[in-house]
């Protein structure tokens, strides 16, 4: 059966793609570890969550966009640096991540039920960071970790519980949702999976812009599409 790819393609679809071309190829510029390994995650959300949806015939193309989007986007990137990026992440593993890591957990364990106030982890760490340093442990690179520290458990337990009700909620719409913002909410909710796990090895959600942005896309995947459907 002829395909008529032209007919099949608007102004939207053109648009998208090549948005999704530049955000990889940025990816791959700034060789960050936790950003890939989140940006992995947030695809492979995307088809998990899609997969009811997507015949084996979509998948097909899907997979074809996606690899002809990837191999143009990866001209872009250095790969000499990466592969040292991932040969130092070999090689050292957690690396200074490990002690911030420690020194962190400290702190939370010594404030274990109000944390030291949310905003006060560069004053509270310099009474923990080890003597001497060349630099200070501004942030925990790990946004959980740093909550937990900031906030203690009275930050903490709300914040597990907001992240598994969001979760649920999604889950729950993404499910029952029949109309065409299905894709948009799954798209949304892949981010928010990246960002999650990104956030594991970053602290990127304490930047308004990115705080920001997480908020729109938990908007999208929360949406309420009842109405529309009626």
């Amino acid at each position: 059966m002829r395909v008529d790819i032209l007919s099949s393609v608007d102004a939207t679809q053109i648009w998208l793609a090549a948005s999704v071309f530049f955000m990889l190829a940025l990816l791959l510029i700034t060789t960050s570890r936790s950003a890939l390994i989140g940006g992995v995650a947030g695809v492979a959300a995307f088809v998990w969550l899609a997969r009811r949806r997507l015949h084996r015939e979509g998948l097909g193309w899907l997979a074809l966009v996606a690899a002809a989007i990837a191999a143009a986007a990866a001209s872009y990137a250095s790969w000499n640096t990466l592969a040292s990026r991932v040969e130092e992440t070999l090689a050292v593993g957690l690396g200074g991540r490990r002690e911030i890591w420690e020194r962190t957990w400290a702190m939370a364990s010594d404030f274990r039920l109000t944390g030291v106030g949310v905003g006060a982890y560069e004053r509270a760490m310099s009474v923990y960071q080890r003597q001497p340093h060349v630099f200070y442990f501004n942030h925990a690179h790990n946004e959980y970790l740093q909550m937990l520290a900031e906030g203690g458990l009275t930050l903490a337990l709300p914040a597990a519980v907001a992240l598994l009700a969001g979760g649920w909620q999604i889950r729950r719409h993404v499910d029952a949702d029949r109309t065409a913002i299905f894709w948009l909410r799954v798209g949304a909710a892949s981010g928010m999976v990246a960002v999650a796990v990104q956030s594991v090895w970053e602290t990127g959600l304490r930047i308004p812009a990115n705080a920001v942005l997480f908020a729109l896309l938990a908007a999208i995947a929360l949406h309420d599409s009842a109405r529309s459907r009626a």
